[in-house]
Formats: structure tokens, C-alpha cells, sequence
């Protein structure tokens, strides 16, 4: 029986990055980085591709986090329409660990935007989503309580 309380499913459902990479190895590793600390990835492989997906669904992604250099566009105009769009959603950008020429110049151009280097490994990533969006959420009863499983309580009382 359902609660006639509604529960928002936000609550129990992880943060939804969307993982802006033109490489498709980049795309996925960075994808599976995403997934294995817990939240949940999307991934598109351009700035325009992404702009339509953020419009398909306006609520469901927290965070972009985009290469800084793009086909279509870098990363900065990719921050710029999404800020336009007023989705909510933050944006990081992934630039090479010393960025130079093109790069360099968008970081300077945007420096309320958060940059993460590259190479990165979960400790990077991992501080960089949850300052942003949060730890990873877990369903937990809303009581706060966890209770053993049965089979946990059935050895125990033997």
C-alpha cells in the first residue's frame, strides 16, 4: 500500500551528471568514474547535443560537467547557454592540467566556473560532486533507523 504522503524521488534516486566529452574513451571512463562514486551519468558528445538534452528533461541533471575544448563550442559557451536557459543546473568545466592558448583564455573569461584537471581520479572527482551536488543519496527509511534483514536477525539468534 502506497503512503498517502508524497515522497519526493530525489530522495532516494542519485544526482544525474551529464558528461559533455567529444572522445568516446574519455566520454565513458569519465562516465564510469561518475557511476562507480555513486551518481548516476548521462553522457553527450557535443555542446549542442547536450543543450537538447537539457531541455528534453529541465529538472533531472544537477551537474554538466564539460571538456572545455568542443567541436561545436568550448566549454565556457556551453556554460553561458545553459545559465541562459535557467535550468539550475552547475556546470564544470575539464580542461588539461596546464591549459594553454583557447583553453586559458575561457578559463579566464569564466572564472565563477569551477575547472577540474585533468588527469583526475576519484578523489578530485569525488570532492568536486559533492561540493557541487551533494554525496550520492542511498533509499533509506525515512525513519532514519536501519533494521537488520531477517536472515542477519535469524543468525544472530542462533
Amino acid at each position: 500500500m502506497l503512503s498517502p504522503d508524497p515522497v519526493p524521488l530525489a530522495l532516494f534516486r542519485p544526482p544525474i551528471v551529464l558528461v559533455v566529452e567529444s572522445r568516446t574513451a574519455t566520454r565513458s571512463a569519465t562516465s564510469r568514474l561518475v557511476r562507480a562514486l555513486g551518481y548516476e551519468a548521462r553522457t553527450a558528445r557535443d555542446g549542442e547535443q547536450a543543450l537538447r538534452i537539457l531541455r528534453q528533461y529541465p529538472t533531472l541533471h544537477q551537474l554538466v560537467l564539460a571538456n572545455i575544448v568542443l567541436p561545436d563550442m568550448d566549454g565556457g559557451q556551453l556554460a553561458e547557454r545553459i545559465a541562459a536557459q535557467r535550468l539550475g543546473t552547475r556546470v564544470v568545466l575539464v580542461a588539461e592540467y596546464a591549459p594553454i592558448g583557447k583553453a586559458a583564455a575561457v578559463i579566464a573569461a569564466h572564472p565563477d566556473v569551477p575547472v577540474l584537471r585533468k588527469p583526475f581520479g576519484f578523489r578530485e572527482l569525488h570532492d568536486a560532486l559533492c561540493r557541487l551536488v551533494g554525496p550520492p543519496r542511498a533509499a533509506l527509511p525515512l525513519s532514519g533507523r536501519v533494521t537488520p534483514s531477517r536472515r542477519r536477525q535469524r543468525r544472530a539468534i542462533r
